[in-house]
């Protein structure tokens, strides 16, 4: 009978299936991977999959939540249970032995709840007062996410053609993350399977960040409505500086052309 590593190498290839179509996130991937390397591999890996019973699992994952917390745990839980699915499709095992392993319940958290008015106009004055946050972007992107509410990833994924300016829409489809091995990507997340277009307010309109534009990723477009690029009035271009402006006049983003 084939070792539980091999299993796990199976389960891996499918869960990179999975990725490929889009059904699950590659931040997944790699938490799983880093899990899999630290605490599944070393504890079980070598054990042939018909030694994988019920008591055994029951220990290891035990020992897991005391020595990397039950978050850890929880995932190593869900790792060998996928794993251990496999091994019953394939006909290596006839039940799953994580089904009786008993439940890895971890700490409440704090029920989440939104921010009040007072909490974000304190936060945006914060933001706006420190100069390393401003030369970040920061306080441009904070708006935007409180104007759309969507996560920090699909915020930052959101590329030019995705923009509206005169409909005040965005459409987010994309999360972005740093991937071990590919550095920053773009990639469609599950929880953004269903394209869904947002109406902006003033303020996300007016919201100052840098995107990326499809044909050159590696170009950040800075493009502002001010007196050193163009008259108040005129219409909508492009102005590529390599910096941010210095003008004291109010700027605005603008699509390419």
């Amino acid at each position: 009978m084939h070792k539980i590593n091999h299993l796990l190498d199976l389960w891996e290839k499918r869960f990179e299936g999975l990725i490929a179509d889009g059904k699950r996130s590659p931040t997944s991937l790699d938490t799983y991977r880093r899990n899999l390397k630290n605490h599944v591999r070393p504890a079980i890996g070598e054990l042939r999959i018909g030694e994988a019973t019920t008591p055994r699992l029951d220990t290891v994952l035990t020992k897991i939540k005391t020595t990397a917390g039950a978050p850890t745990a929880k995932t190593c839980r869900a790792i060998i249970s996928g794993a251990m699915k496999l091994a019953v499709r394939y006909g290596a095992l006839t039940v799953n032995p994580v089904r009786e392993v008993d439940a890895i319940e971890a700490p409440t958290k704090n029920p989440l709840r939104a921010l009040t008015r007072e909490e974000v106009t304190l936060l945006r004055k914060s933001l706006v007062g420190d100069q390393r946050a401003v030369e970040a972007d920061i306080p441009d992107l904070t708006t935007f996410m409180l104007g759309t509410g969507v996560r920090i990833g699909e915020s930052l994924a959101v590329l030019w053609h995705q923009i509206d300016l005169e409909a005040g829409t965005v459409e987010i489809t994309h999360t972005i993350a740093r991937l071990t091995g590919q550095g920053l990507s773009i990639f469609p997340s599950p929880e953004t399977a269903d394209a869904r277009e947002l109406q902006l307010h003033r303020g996300g309109l007016d919201t100052i960040w840098p995107l990326l534009e499809p044909d050159r990723p590696d170009e950040l477009l800075e493009q502002w409505r001010c007196e050193r690029c163009q008259p108040a009035k005129a219409h909508w271009s492009s102005c590529r500086l390599g910096r941010r402006c210095r003008s004291r006049s109010p700027c605005r983003r603008n699509r390419p052309s």
